[in-house]
């Protein structure tokens, strides 16, 4: 089994729906306030498991269109029942454009590209910016170098640790701060 077919089985099958401790939740509201800044009047996640980012956009700002997408089908059921609002796709990160053809204000990941192998980053971008149409923010693990660890004791699940900065050099992109979150940093 290849590595990318061990991570989708692993996160098609994780039903941990307490990833959530209190460090974790106030690092997602912190995200949320980012991306209400952006004042988006439609949002896409990928990887949006069961929908808990989305929920605190949703409390910031219930007129926001919210979409997201995840590769767990009993997570997605889990965010429609959550969030009836919001509409929610069951799929794969590397196939986001097979299921949008809209574009959004704004696209984001929350600890998702951390799963993304080096050789699907460009294509797995260029998928990302053809469903935006102004902002794509990600609240990812920086390193100025390539880094892979394991993720939580799991052999199957690698983590990878990239510099974002530099996967997005040949984009038209601007990076406008370099924020603080309570667990050190990110840009937005």
């Amino acid at each position: 089994m290849d590595s990318i077919v061990k991570t989708n089985h692993y996160w098609q099958n994780c039903n941990d729906f307490k990833m959530n401790g209190h460090g974790v939740v106030g690092r997602r509201k912190w995200l949320m306030k980012i991306i209400n800044l952006y004042n988006p009047k439609s949002v896409l996640e990928i990887g949006c498991y069961d929908g808990t980012n989305l929920r605190l956009l949703h409390q910031l700002n219930p007129k926001i269109k919210l979409t997201g997408i995840d590769i767990n089908v009993s997570a997605i059921e889990r965010a429609k029942v959550l969030l009836p609002e919001a509409k929610f796709e069951c799929g794969n990160m590397y196939e986001i454009d097979k299921f949008f053809k809209e574009k959004f204000d704004l696209v984001f990941t929350r600890g998702v590209m951390i799963y993304i192998f080096p050789t699907e980053a460009k294509n797995f971008i260029d998928k990302i910016i053809s469903l935006s149409r102004k902002t794509i923010v990600h609240c990812e693990h920086h390193s100025e170098k390539f880094i892979e660890r394991q993720y939580n004791d799991n052999s199957t699940v690698g983590r990878r640790s990239s510099n974002y900065l530099e996967l997005y050099r040949n984009y038209d992109r601007r990076i406008y701060s370099r924020t603080r979150d309570s667990s050190g940093g990110g840009h937005h």
